[in-house]
């Protein structure tokens, strides 16, 4: 993605999701959910600090670094994204025992997690990658 915590943050969900798809026993398959939850949940403030700070810049530095504009709207979007990405984890907790196997469980989280780094985390890419590039100083200031 761009950003070091945000890429760290995205290899422990995949192998957190990764380690699902072993669970033996339900009681353990519940533990390595929880896991994928929370992990999630701290995933999704952190870059909402991230992209709650690409929204704050100020308007001298959004005159330096004219992607900025355009990643303030971008920004606000993604922001709202998460609400419906979290309430996705909180429904995945409350609904695994309908899932029959560990398999089961493991694909959902995975279309979950693809699902949302293709269609918002691939424009946050984007626009930090711009960012570096065209004002490398702005992307020092972000969480």
């Amino acid at each position: 993605m761009g950003h070091s915590g945000l890429d760290s943050e995205h290899r422990a969900l995949i192998d957190a999701i990764c380690a699902v798809a072993s669970a033996n026993d339900e009681a353990f398959r519940r533990e390595l959910l929880n896991s994928v939850i929370e992990l999630g949940q701290a995933h999704i403030a952190h870059e909402n600090a991230v992209l709650h700070a690409i929204s704050g810049i100020d308007a001298v530095a959004r005159s330096r670094c004219s992607v900025l504009g355009d990643g303030q709207l971008a920004a606000a979007e993604h922001i709202r994204d998460h609400e419906h990405v979290a309430e996705t984890l909180r429904s995945l907790a409350r609904d695994t025992d309908k899932m029959k196997s560990s398999r089961a469980l493991y694909e959902t989280l995975c279309h979950w997690f693809v699902s949302h780094a293709v269609k918002h985390d691939a424009q946050l890419k984007m626009l930090l990658q711009a960012i570096t590039r065209d004002c490398p100083d702005v992307l020092r200031e972000l969480t």
